[in-house]
């Protein structure tokens, strides 16, 4: 036995007639086009680090300022400045 569960199994969902027939087309043409692999320790971890830096937070708006001229991605002085208004 090389400990693996047969391929035998029922599944029961209840879903829009559309939904079920490519859900029933895709098994019965072989399974899922993809194998879903469980992501190792290392791999989470990884993961988890990049969502800090995906979304980092700050307490006020000139801790996230510093943050961007030390990271090298300030905005220029220019782009700061309220644009002047229009007279006509």
């Amino acid at each position: 036995m090389t400990g693996l569960a047969p391929k035998t199994a029922r599944i029961r969902s209840r879903a829009e007639p559309a939904t079920g027939k490519r859900v029933v087309d895709t098994l019965t043409q072989g399974g899922l086009p993809k194998m879903v692999k469980i992501p190792n320790s290392e791999t989470i971890a990884a993961m988890n680090e990049a969502r800090v830096f995906a979304n980092p937070r700050f307490k006020s708006a000139q801790q996230m300022f510093d943050d961007l001229e030390k990271s090298g991605t300030a905005p220029s002085p220019r782009r700061l400045r309220p644009s002047s208004p229009t007279t006509r």
